[in-house]
């Protein structure tokens, strides 16, 4: 049975002072008590994941998301990863916390994610969220989790792949850095071929669009130059 005040205390010393060995601290405990210390870290951190404060709300996403990422999610119960999807995707808009919550989805990714909630990160990463407002490397991690997410996840999208593409060249078109560039046409390409295997009505129409804006972005000249 999961220790409560342990939690607690665990919690609050890292958020007072973060470090690798209070992250540690934190995960190993949870790891231990596995799903019930789970829920007792999210009731921990309940006052700061709610926080008004953008720096105590920040660290607490954070703090979540780097337990999620140590644990092994395969058996997580399927309730739990729902509350967790939801919690992440209405926090994708919240963008002082963005690089903490992508991470956290990330780690999602790894669980038994439901297909509706694998398609609900999708569309509300693509659609809602600014990623092009993003610093560089979170604009990299929602890349990598675009990307993840088609590669992992694919029959969950594959009956919006037509959408998702559209929807991946209006929210993430205009990218100028290359090491994201390489990233965003990757998972162009990765669209394309999908809704081309699958002969998605409407794909045609799609592709003609990525032509066309292809032409008028940054990503038109390494697409003539490095072929993908």
């Amino acid at each position: 049975m999961a220790d409560t005040a342990t939690i607690d205390a665990l919690t609050a010393a890292h958020l007072s002072s973060p470090s690798p060995s209070s992250l540690t601290a934190v995960a190993d405990h949870v790891i231990r008590g596995n799903h019930a210390a789970l829920q007792q870290l999210v009731g921990a951190l309940g006052p700061q994941l709610t926080s008004t404060d953008e720096r105590e709300r920040s660290q607490a996403t954070l703090l979540l998301a780097d337990v999620l990422s140590r644990m092994t999610l395969a058996a997580l119960p399927a309730d739990s990863v729902a509350h967790l999807a939801d919690f992440f995707c209405n926090r994708l808009t919240d963008y002082p916390c963005a690089a903490a919550v992508i991470r956290g989805l990330l780690a999602l990714l790894r669980s038994p994610l439901q297909a509706e909630h694998a398609l609900r990160i999708g569309t509300t990463l693509l659609e809602e969220c600014d990623v092009r407002s993003l610093v560089q490397v979170e604009r990299h991690a929602a890349l990598t989790l675009a990307n993840e997410l088609a590669r992992a996840h694919w029959p969950a999208l594959s009956s919006s792949c037509v959408r998702v593409l559209l929807s991946a060249l209006r929210g993430l078109d205009g990218e100028k850095d290359p090491r994201n560039l390489l990233l965003y046409l990757q998972l162009l390409r990765t669209l394309c071929q999908r809704c081309e295997e699958q002969r998605a009505p409407g794909f045609d129409v799609s592709a003609s669009q990525l032509e066309t804006d292809a032409a008028h972005t940054p990503a038109a000249t390494l697409c003539t130059a490095h072929p993908v």
